[in-house]
């Protein structure tokens, strides 16, 4: 579950699909998670130690996020896709930038682990109320019957439209 809210955040806020670059937040991640959960002690080898350590260099490769989406965001103008931190980047107020590169860093932080814990938690509850509960699990499913069948409908007219002007 921690990975799928991971994967989905990464998408999120910084744009990034699978890959390498993706794959490197995740270590750095969850020690900084522990680090959170642990005794703030800042003694070599303690969990709290290395979360700030990753920290850093979870803030560096942000850094490099954001300067990318940046020199995209001068050459294209805003994205109709935008993830969180080319939102931030496109905040302007009198033709200057209103959050400074820090400022959406940290922010990019914050939102990451608060929303990296909660949106696990919800998800979990999600499938443990659907598990306990068949009624509200029957009308789930039935209701994803229905959009599926809406959406099988849509493909069919959508494509006797094509074969019509054709």
């Amino acid at each position: 579950m921690k990975t799928l809210t991971f994967n989905i955040i990464c998408s999120l806020l910084f744009g990034l699909e699978r890959g390498k670059q993706r794959d490197q937040f995740m270590n750095p991640f969850q020690s900084i998670i522990k680090g959170m959960w642990s005794v703030p002690i800042n003694a070599p080898f303690t969990h709290y130690n290395r979360s700030l350590k990753e920290s850093a260099r979870i803030q560096n490769m942000l850094k490099e996020i954001v300067h990318q989406k940046k020199v995209e965001y001068e050459k294209n103008g805003a994205n109709s896709r935008q993830d969180l931190i080319s939102s931030l980047l496109s905040m302007v107020e009198d033709g200057k930038q209103v959050l400074t590169e820090n400022e959406i860093i940290h922010n990019a932080m914050l939102v990451m682990v608060a929303g990296h814990d909660t949106s696990s938690i919800l998800i979990t509850f999600i499938i443990r109320l659907l598990a306990n509960e068949p009624a509200i699990c029957a009308a789930v499913l039935k209701g994803m019957h229905r959009l599926v069948c809406v959406c099988v409908c849509v493909c069919v007219c959508l494509r006797e439209r094509e074969r019509e002007r054709s």
